[in-house]
């Protein structure tokens, strides 16, 4: 890597630290134009005999890398800064041919002169990078590894800018992670909920009295918890209901949340609404202090979950007021109408 010479821009500095070398001082073998062992620094130049203006002979009117051979023990924390004496020479990088392995000097007699080396501590300066303003943006930065918890409960509107305020908000951030947070959604990072005006405070999982009560209907393939994703759960719940008109009358929770349709049109790269698993409902309910009150304690709201336990039972989250603060509680609970509980529908980005 190089940079020019005269430059000032300090954007252009090199950072090769940790190194260390050991300083050019033969060829490697007495060959024509073989390049020394060893560091350097190259200049290209013209040297010319000051009285009467002539080329040095070795030289060429288009200049010629001389070089000046030099031993780097860089060290972390360190600025180097080297300065060369042009006016004492140093050695022509290529050999002439003359059939030795010493390095040819500029002039004759004169030995090189590597004037100071500098050292000087590193100045740090902060480099102010902007916070994102949008979910792409704070997604970007989550996969970055930058550290963005501060903007969960950061409302979104529906073009996917994201602010503290609320202005024109369709949504709040409630949970992410560097890792899927659904698992069919890949490279989804963001989870958001909707705001109090989306959830459903009563709604039966499944209705009573249908098909859908028996064990052979319990979603097929479907059982282990720890594997399970809203958006595909949600979407397996749709398919098997066979037609919309089966998934609302059948399915009331699944169908508020799939249907729910706010804001979504300007965001490229939503999953769109769906039914969270309990998995990560859990992971909604544990940041509910930082929720602006749309997810309630246990006293007031269980949140029905994609995640069955048998083909009559679902799982149900909420907030644990009697654990520690971010802690949560689940339930298995009856699908049906005897058993009505909230629905917070959720997208992922």
């Amino acid at each position: 890597a190089s940079v020019p010479s005269s430059s000032s821009d300090e954007s252009l500095n090199m950072i090769l630290i940790p190194q260390h070398t050991t300083k050019a001082t033969a060829y490697a073998s007495t060959a024509a134009d073989v390049k020394p062992t060893g560091s350097y620094i190259a200049v290209k130049m013209v040297a010319k005999n000051r009285a009467n203006d002539d080329i040095v002979a070795t030289a060429t009117a288009d200049g010629k890398w001389a070089m000046w051979p030099v031993d780097f023990s860089w060290q972390p924390g360190k600025k180097y800064v080297y300065t060369i004496d042009l006016g004492d020479c140093g050695y022509w990088e290529s050999n002439t041919g003359d059939g030795n392995t010493d390095l040819d000097p500029i002039l004759e007699g004169s030995e090189i002169k590597f004037v100071t080396v500098t050292v000087d501590g590193w100045t740090d300066k902060a480099v102010n990078i902007p916070p994102p303003t949008t979910l792409a943006a704070l997604k970007e930065l989550i996969n970055a590894g930058g550290d963005c918890s501060d903007y969960i409960g950061y409302y979104v509107d529906a073009s996917g800018n994201i602010s503290s305020a609320d202005n024109t908000a369709i949504g709040v951030i409630a949970y992410m992670d560097t890792a899927d947070v659904d698992e069919s959604a890949v490279g989804s990072r963001i989870m958001v909920i909707p705001l109090s005006t989306g959830i459903v405070s009563s709604l039966a999982w499944a209705t009573e009295g249908t098909t859908y009560e028996s064990t052979a209907t319990e979603i097929p393939n479907i059982t282990d918890e720890n594997k399970l994703n809203g958006y595909f759960m949600t979407q397996a719940i749709y398919t098997l209901s066979g037609s919309p008109s089966n998934f609302s009358s059948c399915f009331p929770a699944a169908n508020h949340a799939w249907t729910y349709s706010v804001g979504l049109s300007g965001i490229i790269g939503s999953s769109g609404w769906f039914l969270p698993s309990a998995k990560q409902a859990k992971r909604i309910v544990a940041n509910k202090n930082r929720l602006h009150g749309i997810i309630e304690d246990s006293a007031y709201g269980k949140y029905w979950t994609t995640t069955e336990s048998t083909a009559q039972h679902s799982y149900v989250v909420f907030y644990s007021t009697a654990s520690s603060p971010g802690s949560y509680g689940q339930g298995v609970y009856k699908k049906y109408n005897t058993s009505t509980y909230k629905v917070c529908p959720v997208f992922v980005y």
